[in-house]
């Protein structure tokens, strides 16, 4: 059984100034953080 936590604005940015999410693209979506890839702009043209 998987349990998935939604996370509020405020517990988002609490992780970033703790140093959880360092060194991490990520992003908040619907409550769920999300870790985003990099794709180089040329390759979006």
């Amino acid at each position: 059984m998987n349990t998935l936590t939604k996370w509020a604005v405020e517990d988002y940015h609490q992780m970033i100034e703790a140093g959880i999410l360092e060194n991490r693209a990520v992003e908040l979506l619907a409550g769920e953080v999300i870790e985003i890839r990099f794709i180089p702009w040329r390759f979006l043209k």
